[in-house]
């Protein structure tokens, strides 16, 4: 009768393992992959198209403007 109640508590274990640790585990690890691929493919993709210029341009510094300089007060 022990044995028996050992028996069950053990499957009953098992299949919590499994079903509540070991299942999840394995469902995140595919869809991290999927995407880690997708990812891949779409650097990839831009790599092969070549990178875009980008929107905005940087504008040039003035070099007019006047120089102040800097002096210690003691």
């Amino acid at each position: 009768m022990i044995k028996l109640l050992f028996q069950l508590l053990c499957f009953y274990l098992l299949y919590k393992l499994i079903v509540d640790f070991i299942v999840p585990v394995y469902k995140t690890t595919r869809q991290l992959k999927s995407k880690m691929s997708e990812m891949q493919k779409k650097m990839e993709d831009q790599q092969q198209a070549g990178f875009q210029k980008p929107k905005y341009e940087a504008k040039p510094a003035d070099s007019n403007k006047e120089y102040i300089d800097y002096e210690e007060v003691r």
